[in-house]
């Protein structure tokens, strides 16, 4: 037994729209968890400066001349400036021991003595370690020159004869009770070439990504549009192979779709001549006609009026 040709096409077209399509990359500067599969959007702690025309997603957003974040060192000799997947706005400042590159911008830094230190390049795609957000930034200046403290942790940068640069990693932590935008922390570094923040904010909670929307509004028109289809094709193969019907009448349900035109004409008609009666100034005075108490065109309203009452004295009388 063959498989009808409109349930081959029904089973094409499913497999078609059913099929999983290819994972879309998120946006700079968000990411979703592969835990929970929650968005989290990073995008509003961005600081956009003088010389930054767009954000991360080339879009312009947050531009306001104030300084970037700014976390306390306390026990460290010095403090720190960060800003979350863009440049700090001191970009003009030479870093020391800094790769000069002008498509590499700084993301975090600080200052000793007058020097300014980077604490790596910016980067735009945080991700998950577990149900833990982080964003590192690398290729910083080389940690044998950049202690502010007289020790030999210096030395310890060296590694297979090349040195080793500095670097952040930041850990993000939700937190709706902040005030502000965000608080930036500055949590420690082991041997001076690892940095580490904590930022707690509430653009670091869970939210729902935009582009999941779209693909269950995409699935579920595209199996509407293939059961419209197979509607269409079977209905037309049933008319004319089985009931012989040819023309417009291969159509499938072609009296319900043919009466449609009327109908719609009717409800129409219906409608305006309805709005017209609540208009008072298009409001058409009727024709009155014959009748008691009414004259009608020709005028002979109350002369009838007058034989009737007469028929009906006589007959009064006459009763006694």
């Amino acid at each position: 037994m063959r498989t009808p040709a409109p349930l081959l096409l029904l089973l094409h077209l499913l497999a078609l729209v059913s099929a999983d399509s290819p994972p879309t990359s998120d946006p700079p500067c968000t990411a979703t968890s592969p835990l929970t599969h929650s968005f989290v959007d990073l995008r509003p702690l961005t600081i956009l400066h003088s010389g930054s025309p767009s954000g991360p997603d080339n879009t312009p957003t947050h531009l306001i001349p104030n300084p970037d974040w700014a976390a306390r060192g306390w026990d460290y000799p010095a403090n720190f400036t960060v800003n979350i997947c863009g440049a700090e706005g001191e970009g003009d400042k030479d870093k020391e021991g800094e790769v000069k590159d002008p498509q590499l911008d700084v993301g975090a830094f600080y200052t000793v003595n007058g020097t300014s230190y980077s604490l790596g390049r910016v980067n735009d795609k945080p991700m998950f370690r577990g149900r833990k957000l982080v964003l590192t930034y690398t290729d910083g200046s080389p940690c044998t020159s950049s202690s502010p403290s007289d020790t030999d942790s210096a030395a310890s940068g060296l590694a297979f004869g090349s040195p080793r640069r500095k670097s952040t990693t930041i850990s993000f932590q939700c937190d709706n009770s902040l005030l502000v935008r965000a608080a930036v922390s500055f949590v420690g570094t082991p041997d001076e070439c690892a940095y580490f923040f904590e930022v707690r904010t509430s653009a670091a909670c869970p939210g729902v990504k935009r582009e999941e929307g779209v693909g269950v509004g995409a699935l579920f028109g595209g199996i509407a549009g293939v059961f419209a289809v197979v509607y269409f094709i079977g209905g037309c193969m049933y008319q004319r192979t089985v009931m012989h019907a040819r023309g417009w009448r291969q159509l499938p349900n072609y009296g319900l779709w043919s009466g449609i035109g009327g109908w719609i004409y009717s409800t129409t008609n219906g409608l305006l001549r309805g709005v017209l009666r609540c208009i008072p100034c298009l409001k058409v005075p009727r024709r009155q006609t014959g009748g008691f108490g009414r004259r009608d065109a020709r005028g002979t309203g109350y002369e009838d009026e007058n034989r009737v009452l007469d028929a009906l004295d006589e007959e009064w009388e006459g009763g006694y």
